[in-house]
């Protein structure tokens, strides 16, 4: 089961513009899975906590003070590669270097007002899973995973990379005539060959016909 997680958080800016919805709504149509959301007015300690890796810098004390300015949602997402996907789906730090369709390309502008945090590793996510989450999350089956990742069916993710790169090669291969086809394919063509076919004359069993000699006459 896909057990990656990430720290995902709505900054003042987009809960003021109503962009916390949406946002659910782009991690949920990915296939991610919620499974912890809080809305909170953080204090300085535990915004000074989450950016500890920024003291010192010369825009430490602005992030601080733009945190501080509003309520934050934070949410916990789990999945297969949830946080490097994660990444892709908000956009880079400046909203104006973002591609259009993430979330900081579509709604953001300056850096400083960027709309949303994500976890940038795995090591990072549980931190600050840890940190804005002390009492844990929340645990539960979906019924859906069996639809979006193939190996629920019973097959280890690891057979399934594998299995992906032997189909790979196979399509390669199946797209260029010169190249020969499966060894399984070919058996399969050899052994239909062989079957009788009724509908086509070339496939009817001939006997050899005898015919007896009348005597000729004198």
């Amino acid at each position: 089961m896909a057990t990656e997680r990430t720290y995902i958080m709505v900054k003042p800016d987009g809960v003021a513009r109503g962009l916390v919805g949406e946002i659910i709504k782009r991690f949920e149509n990915k296939g991610f899975k919620l499974i912890a959301i809080k809305m909170l007015q953080a204090d300085e300690a535990l915004i000074t906590k989450h950016y500890e890796e920024h003291i010192g810098k010369s825009f430490f004390p602005k992030i601080v003070k733009y945190i501080l300015s509003g309520p934050v949602v934070g949410m916990v997402w789990q999945g297969k590669g949830v946080v490097a996907y994660g990444r892709v789906m908000l956009g880079k730090t400046d909203p104006l270097k973002s591609e259009p369709g993430t979330i900081r390309g579509d709604f953001g502008i300056d850096s400083g007002r960027n709309v949303v945090h994500g976890s940038d590793s795995v090591e990072s996510a549980e931190r600050e899973i840890k940190l804005w989450f002390p009492e844990g999350v929340v645990e539960y089956p979906r019924v859906i995973d069996s639809i979006i990742y193939e190996w629920l069916d019973g097959t280890p993710d690891n057979e399934d990379k594998k299995n992906d790169g032997e189909v790979s090669n196979t399509n390669e291969t199946s797209d260029h005539p010169s190249k020969s086809t499966t060894t399984t394919t070919v058996q399969e063509e050899e052994k239909e060959s062989s079957k009788p076919n009724k509908d086509h004359p070339s496939k009817l069993c001939c006997f050899p016909l005898r015919v007896k000699n009348k005597p000729r006459k004198q």
